[in-house]
């Protein structure tokens, strides 16, 4: 099977997905390329056939037609948000999902394991892991913070 791509890399600054959230062509090429030279994790001597389906490639055993292996190419997607109702300060919340929890109006503090990090004084997006508890604190009664989580798939 001959090269798939005559560049060797995407230029800098090319997308990694298009508008349909697949994966950009020159990166699509890069993978291949890099699949074939490393021999795709296959025997030697081993035939494959790459087969490019609307969810990412397949690579099928050429001999018996066995799925070797996939590669999806679109972005993953989350679960749907988690708005969340702080009322007393402090206001803590333990992640059930890896995600990102989006705070406004209230310092921001992380504890992975048994010590709680200042990591805003404001709120931001702070990334989390499952377990990962947050402790929201502030110090105006009549204006509550906002807090929304986005669980991620990742």
């Amino acid at each position: 099977m001959s090269n798939v791509s005559q560049q060797p890399f995407p230029r800098l600054g090319t997308a990694f997905v298009d508008e349909q959230r697949m994966l950009a062509k020159p990166w699509y090429r890069l993978l291949i390329t890099l699949w074939q030279r490393t021999g795709a994790n296959l025997p030697i001597g081993g035939t494959v056939i790459l087969n490019n389906t609307p969810g990412g490639i397949q690579a099928l055993d050429a001999g018996t037609g066995a799925l070797l292996g996939y590669v999806p190419l679109t972005a993953a997607v989350g679960g749907p948000p988690v708005v969340l109702a702080p009322a007393v300060s402090p206001f803590g919340y333990q992640a059930t999902a890896p995600g990102t929890l989006v705070v406004t109006g209230a310092q921001v503090e992380l504890r992975r394991g048994a010590i709680y990090y200042i990591v805003s004084p404001a709120g931001g997006a702070i990334p989390m892991l499952i377990n990962d508890i947050v402790r929201l604190t502030w110090y105006n009664p009549a204006q509550l913070p906002t807090a929304t989580f986005f669980p991620s798939t990742v």
